[in-house]
């Protein structure tokens, strides 16, 4: 805590230094796959890109977290391999609620059936709904008599069938679903990622409740005394998990997302240049320059002065 004090200012100043960073490689790395790369993108709209791709990771693991505990319990061990597979699924369905394209469920025929995909969705949606009424009104609820303990009961037995259901509903969805598939296992990705890290302090929180002396061990010291090379490694280890993150969200979910929401996801295709030709195709990138289109099997830069119209494209067109 005195860390944070002594050094606030600097990591007030380092936060849209980060998000700067964050959305440039972000957005490279998307481009990456088109033989584009872009340094003029260090603009509000690569802070914006890196602020929902940090904002989604800071979310999922405060959400992951919450209701975890580390005394070394053999309860919350469980509660630790429950997190592993309900809380990505959970979450991968609030993410796809709010930045997926929810419109664009429809009807899909597999394996013989007429799959309603939006209606799968709803039913993925009470796996959120569930969350809520378990480890939020749930501990509201109180068992002074008899009939409130039955009454307690009954809800639990119903928030927990509302999250296995959901749960249920969302794997479905995934497996018919590919871009839902992508966001859930960017988060199943992620979650095994704090699953090890969360197993690991309890197993050491363990150990001291059974009285053993737990002291951190060096990997670059002889004696094996914690030193500056430690925590150095550990930082780097820590770095490199975000960049893991943040490739595979490049990857798999900026694609997917509108840009209204910080995505690469744009709602136009056909553009109508000064000289009345229409381009075609998918606006993979825009900066302050050119537009970038991605048509059959090829990549086309536009100077953005010469584009006079933006247009939706239509199936008849």
């Amino acid at each position: 805590m005195d860390f944070f004090k002594g050094n606030l200012f600097n990591l007030l100043a380092a936060i849209p230094i980060a998000l700067l960073s964050t959305g440039t490689l972000v957005i490279n790395i998307y481009l990456a796959k088109y033989g584009v790369i872009d340094l003029s993108v260090i603009d509000g709209r690569a802070a914006f890109v890196g602020f929902v791709c940090l904002i989604q990771l800071i979310g999922f693991v405060v959400f992951w977290l919450t209701l975890t505990s580390f005394s070394g319990s053999f309860g919350e061990l469980k509660i630790i391999c429950a997190n592993l597979a309900f809380k990505p699924i959970a979450y991968s369905v609030l993410i796809y609620l709010f930045v997926g394209d929810i419109g664009g469920l429809t009807k899909i025929d597999r394996w013989g059936f007429e799959w309603h995909t939006g209606q799968i969705f709803i039913g993925a949606v009470t796996i959120v709904v569930g969350y809520i009424m378990f480890f939020i009104i749930n501990p509201f609820l109180h068992d002074k008599h008899p009939k409130s303990a039955i009454f307690r009961g009954l809800f639990r037995r119903v928030c927990l069938a509302a999250i296995v259901f959901g749960s249920g509903s969302a794997i479905l969805l995934a497996i018919l679903v590919n871009e839902f598939w992508l966001v859930l296992k960017t988060y199943i990705t992620v979650s095994f990622f704090l699953f090890f890290w969360a197993a690991n302090i309890w197993a050491a929180r363990s150990d001291m409740s059974a009285g053993a002396v737990i002291e951190p061990a060096s990997l670059f010291s002889n004696d094996g005394k914690w030193n500056v090379l430690d925590g150095v490694f550990s930082l780097l280890v820590m770095m490199g998990a975000l960049l893991c993150y943040v490739a595979i969200y490049a990857r798999d979910i900026y694609p997917h997302e509108s840009t209204n929401v910080g995505g690469g996801l744009y709602a136009y295709s056909r553009l109508v240049m000064v000289d009345g030709e229409i381009v075609s195709g998918k606006i993979v990138h825009s900066n302050g320059e050119y537009v970038y289109i991605s048509s059959e099997d090829r990549l086309i830069q536009l100077p953005i002065s010469n584009v006079r119209e933006y247009r939706y494209s239509t199936e008849n067109e």
